[in-house]
């Protein structure tokens, strides 16, 4: 219901922080979802429509994604920094921030860089172990092929969007539209700058700032997620004092996307029982 109310998400963009983003919902306490690499900001659109009526939802592009430049950013932490400057002049407030896969590991680094800013955490599938990661995570890295085979996939991806139009930013998850319509969307972006942001992912020392955290935090990984095992997720979060974790049996990598009434049933319990 709530989604045919809001009906597909209509691109907003700030001038302040030069980032592009969607929102949901008039009143109630500020959500702030940061999508992962070569991801985009509709990804979260089922989870801020089912959240709208007690939440604002607020989903920027991240820098070098969508409608947001890339500008000045290498790192994750510089990437945070972004963020950050997104919630101060969109949200102007402290936030509930989510991550998903690098988004995860941003959001990490903000919680570390602006304890101001972060009232609660929720990290999904987030790719913090760096070379921990399997090799199918790292393998557009290698110093031979991997950037010929990254240009190769994003090209391939170009072939999806014909199928990739007719999936609603609403749905009920599975598997073989929500990914044809995450690579329609990979199809558009610049290998130069996702291999980049593919290197900084790897790089970023983020078990430190998992460590340090000291707001209420829920892990959340799919059980089949071939990228960032859930092993690695139940790792991150015995390193987080108090953290929950939630495995959603069934979903791969994008459980928002795969499994979006079980990932908002979690994240609803979450937020309710940290209020």
């Amino acid at each position: 219901m709530i989604g045919k109310l809001y009906g597909d998400p209509q691109p907003r963009y700030d001038e302040v922080a030069q980032m592009a983003y969607v929102a949901a919902g008039d009143d109630g306490e500020p959500l702030v979802m940061v999508h992962g690499w070569a991801a985009f900001k509709e990804i979260w659109w089922s989870s801020m429509c089912d959240l709208a009526r007690d939440h604002r939802s607020f989903a920027p592009d991240l820098p070098g994604h969508g409608g947001t430049a890339l500008g000045a950013c290498r790192t994750i932490e510089q990437l945070a920094e972004r963020v950050g400057q997104f919630c101060d002049a969109v949200v102007g407030q402290p936030v509930t921030l989510l991550g998903h896969s690098m988004g995860g590991d941003i959001a990490l680094a903000l919680a570390h860089a602006r304890p101001d800013l972060v009232r609660r955490l929720v990290l999904v599938d987030a790719a913090v172990h760096g070379e921990d990661l399997p090799f199918v995570t790292r393998a557009y890295l290698l110093p031979t092929h991997g950037y010929a085979a990254l240009r190769l996939t994003i090209h391939l991806c170009q072939y999806t969007r014909v199928l990739a139009s007719q999936v609603p930013h609403i749905h009920r998850g599975g598997s073989f539209w929500p990914t044809m319509r995450r690579l329609s969307y990979a199809s558009r972006y610049d290998p130069d700058v996702m291999h980049l942001l593919l290197g900084s992912l790897i790089r970023a020392p983020l078990l430190s700032y998992a460590r340090a955290v000291r707001v209420p935090t829920l892990v959340v990984s799919g059980s089949l997620d071939p990228l960032v095992p859930a092993a690695l997720s139940r790792r991150l979060a015995a390193s987080i004092p108090g953290a929950r974790y939630v495995e959603l049996r069934g979903a791969a990598h994008n459980p928002m996307d795969d499994q979006p009434l079980a990932f908002n049933r979690a994240l609803r319990t979450f937020l309710e029982e940290t209020a």
